[in-house]
């Protein structure tokens, strides 16, 4: 030792094992000679013989606590090699070194209040608390220790950590000591904040928390966001909850907003709910019903034990429950409230305890609401008065919902009792009064398809609407699927026939997508491809309107009628050749389809549909198909369309096959007026050097403007007019805002009339039509001609530039709407133009029309040749 000695130095780093060995040896004389010969000043007792100090008061080596507090070894709170060290007494207490901790306070007059250094500061007697060492904790209160001053960042207190950990000796003794039990601790932690009888109720220490109670703890511990009695029902502590009761706690209300009763219901803690209910009873032997205030809460956690499935709460709960058929505070029966979750044990205890099985709660019955829940609707089935099991309600026949949502189970157990297997449901958005077989079709279930055939439903049954089991069948969209629909369904007694409300048979729901199989199989069963609906349109029609092929060259295979039309006089070669393909038109002449026929819609003639079409791409192949393979003849008449020219080139294409000159429509209009219709001057230019076209064959359809827009300019009557009500080609391209081309063009015809005495190039209405200053000397065209130009006539040519209808047509022309509009009061999808509105009793007879203003473009202006009231009462003719 005294060689070791003298080799070290004091900053040498073993000394610090020399003083711990020495130290726990129990080498007092060893650790004497240490200390003496390096702790020679207050530095070096900080340094090193304080932690061995510490060290030894945790060993509990009093020799070697005393041997150094001799020494002169610093007893107080330090750091040592950065670290945070506890007071000396504090450890010694924390070993449960009673006779130390005696030591400390007795000789060596230790503070017993020191506090611990850090982030979170405690006392000795709260540290010795923690661990539960009694006598040590006697000592330290005999030395008059704090039980109730919390330093600035204390964590906690003696009595929080004795309830904490349920030592009730020590609680005791820090009671009679004074301890505050509503003193809460300063730390951050706020949630919940520590009270010792939160300690205590959440552990379910109940001898601790009635002591508490006692000292003075108040039972709703003031101050927290949760009660006590909230903490004691959530750890399902029954005893614990007597106490607090019967120390007045509140049961309606724990902190949270809800009541003790219905907590412990929710939790399942059937004794404390018992417990609690009991509470109302007053008097041994009182009814149920002197339950008051709880009854409320009663009901409440009855509803959530049944809605949650706790039986053994749902029984408990029953034995307090009067009212079995109650309600729940947003109107739902107990058994529906069971009957939703499929709680299916919970509704047969309801039923068996009285409680009515048909109640309906918004609309729905029990038993409609389990229409997915085999059990439930057994049970709810096997009472004595059984619920109506044919209720429609707003949402359907229990059957319907089950076939709807594909419950084959609960459409067994429902055919035992013998339903209405076509109870309908009247209310269905898309199909109303749709059957439970239809439904089951379009939720795809087979299986409940064939339960409720074999029990009798009528597979005929047909919606509000006229569909029935089989059109439901054609509409879906997969072969396999549709023909397994139809192999059922063909194998009990059906009409194949059965029309919908428009007249459609199953034939007709034919879609883009669907199979030709299911309809050879509708075919060879017997249904017909030639009946037509109320629109006249057959099978093979509507297969050539949707586009699909492989369903029309089928049907072209069952010797069907194909040039059957419709009520508009288009035939399935009409809709082709206005929409097909060029497959389509050569499929149907290639099948004998009259390449001549004419209809009475709009598109007339074959070739009027074709040169109609809204795609440019097809419309030459189809013309050339029509008039090669088909021999079509070009001058057939037919149809309300004049010639509605757009190019040169349909023009051309038509012009070695017109033999008819000078001809109008059926609304008296002629070629020009189409032609000044599409805008383009090259079409005008046309048809002035042809000299004009028969007007109800191809040709006036010819340039008609693309029906995927129909931006089209204008239309109109001849060059020449003498009648006021009529409108001249002049007067047209001006109303429908025509190029000035175009006007230039029909200046130089439109005021070339034979018989007139006026001079035109004196005239200032044509000179200021054109903007052409009237003192400039320069002249219109054709200056000079002496003409007379009837002021009927005047009215006829001049006009303001008309407001333009967005995306809105004229009926009877096709063309764009402009200015005033007549539109049918009982048909919205029929307005005529202004043009075409004096032929409306031709067009559309017996209806009534209305007509439209607000005419013309408010900046638009022009100089009239009379009057502007005159001018008026021409234009809105």
């Amino acid at each position: 030792m005294e060689l070791l000695m003298s080799k070290l130095k004091p900053d040498d780093m073993p000394i610090y094992d020399l003083l711990a060995a020495s130290m726990s040896s129990g080498d007092t004389a060893a650790l004497e000679k240490l200390v003496g010969k390096f702790a020679t000043d207050k530095r070096n007792l900080v340094l090193f013989p304080t932690w061995v100090l510490h060290r030894a008061a945790i060993l509990g080596n009093i020799d070697a606590v005393n041997a150094l507090v001799d020494a002169g070894v610093l007893p107080d709170d330090v750091r040592f090699r950065g670290d945070e060290t506890d007071p000396i007494l504090s450890a010694a207490a924390a070993g449960g070194n009673s006779e130390i901790v005696r030591m400390m306070l007795d000789r060596h007059k230790f503070d017993v209040d020191a506090i611990v250094g850090g982030d979170v500061q405690f006392r000795a007697l709260t540290y010795v608390c923690s661990v539960g060492f009694i006598p040590i904790v006697h000592m330290l209160l005999e030395a008059r220790a704090k039980v109730n001053g919390l330093p600035s960042h204390s964590n906690s207190s003696p009595l929080i950590e004795a309830s904490l950990y349920g030592r009730y000796d020590l609680i005791e003794s820090l009671c009679q000591s004074g301890a505050d039990p509503n003193l809460q601790d300063r730390g951050e932690s706020k949630i919940p904040p520590k009270l010792p009888v939160l300690f205590a109720a959440v552990q379910g220490f109940h001898r601790s928390l009635r002591r508490l109670l006692d000292a003075g703890a108040e039972v709703e511990a003031s101050g927290t966001t949760v009660t006590p009695l909230y903490l004691a029902i959530n750890g399902g502590h029954l005893e614990v909850c007597r106490i607090l009761v019967e120390r007045g706690a509140n049961l309606q209300q724990d902190g949270v907003g809800s009541n003790g009763v219905e907590r412990a219901a929710y939790y399942g803690y059937t004794e404390i709910v018992d417990y609690f209910m009991s509470l109302g009873r007053g008097d041994e032997g009182a009814e149920p019903e002197t339950i008051n205030e709880n009854s409320a809460y009663a009901t409440k956690a009855f509803f959530r034990a049944v809605q949650t499935g706790l039986m053994s709460m749902v029984r408990c709960l029953l034995k307090w429950i009067i009212d079995v058929n109650g309600k729940d505070e947003d109107g739902y029966t107990a058994v529906y409230t069971a009957a939703w979750p499929n709680n299916a044990d919970i509704v047969q205890l309801l039923l068996d305890t009285g409680a009515c099985s048909d109640e309906p709660c918004y609309d729905w019955t029990p038993l409609q609401i389990a229409y997915d829940y085999e059990d439930v609707v057994r049970a709810l089935l096997n009472v004595k008065d059984k619920p109506k099991i044919d209720e429609i309600g707003p949402h359907g026949p229990v059957l319907f919902l089950a076939a709807r949502w594909n419950s084959p189970g609960v459409i067994r157990a429902l055919l035992e009792h013998k339903p209405n297997p076509d109870a309908a449901f009247p209310s269905d958005r898309r199909n109303p009064g749709i059957g439970a077989v239809s439904a089951a079709i379009l939720q795809g279930n087979t299986e409940v398809v064939e339960l409720l055939l074999e029990a009798g439903a009528n597979v005929d049954h047909q919606t509000e609407n006229g569909n029935c089991p089989v059109h439901f069948a054609v509409l879906v969209e997969d072969a396999e699927s549709s023909s397994k629909w139809l192999r059922i369904l063909l194998r009990y007694h059906r009409n194949l026939e059965l029309r919908d409300n428009q007249g459609n048979t199953a034939l007709h729901y034919i879609t883009a997508e669907t199979s030709p199989l299911p309809i050879k199989m509708l075919v060879d069963a017997g249904a017909s491809p030639n009946l037509t609906n109320k629109a006249g349109e057959a099978p093979l029609l509507r297969a050539v309107i949707i586009g699909n092929m492989a369903v029309a060259r089928y049907l072209l295979t069952q010797k069907v009628r194909v040039d059957i039309p419709n009520l508009k006089g288009s035939t399935a070669l009409h809709m082709a050749c206005m929409n097909g393909s060029v497959e389509f038109v050569e499929l149907l002449l290639e099948h004998h389809a009259e390449a001549n026929a004419v209809g009475s819609s709009v598109f007339g003639t074959l070739l009027q549909a074709a040169c109609a079409r809204a795609a440019e791409d097809k419309k030459k192949d189809i013309i050339s198909c029509l008039l090669q393979r088909g021999k079509a003849r070009v001058n057939i008449e037919g149809g309300l369309l004049g010639t509605a020219l757009n190019t040169a080139e349909h023009i051309n294409f038509f012009a070695e096959h017109v033999d008819l000159f000078r001809r109008h429509d059926m609304l008296k209009r002629k070629a020009l007026h189409f032609a000044v219709g599409s805008g383009r001057l090259e079409v005008v230019e046309k048809v002035f050097e042809l000299g004009g076209y028969p007007l109800t064959t191809p040709t006036l359809t010819a340039g008609r403007p693309s029906c995927a827009d129909l931006w089209v300019r204008g239309k109109g009557w001849n060059g020449s007019t003498w009648d006021e009500e009529a409108w001249s080609p002049l007067k047209v391209a001006r109303y429908h805002g025509a190029p000035q081309s175009v006007l230039d063009l029909l200046t130089s015809r439109a005021c070339g009339i034979e018989g007139c005495e006026t001079s035109v190039a004196n005239d200032e209405n044509i000179r200021e039509y054109h903007g052409q200053d009237k003192n400039a000397g320069s002249e219109p065209p054709m200056a000079g001609r002496t003409r007379r130009l009837s002021a009927v006539s005047m009215r006829s040519h001049y006009t303001r530039s008309a407001r333009r209808r967005d995306k809105l047509f004229c009926s009877a022309c096709l063309f764009e709407l402009y200015g005033v509009y007549l539109k049918c009061s009982s048909c919205e999808e029929f307005p005529l133009c202004f043009k075409c509105s004096g032929s409306r009793r031709l067009i559309h007879r017996g209806h009534v029309f209305s007509t439209f203003l607000d005419e013309f473009e408010e900046s638009a202006h022009i100089t009239e040749a009379s009057d502007s009231s005159d001018t008026d009462d021409s234009d809105s003719d």
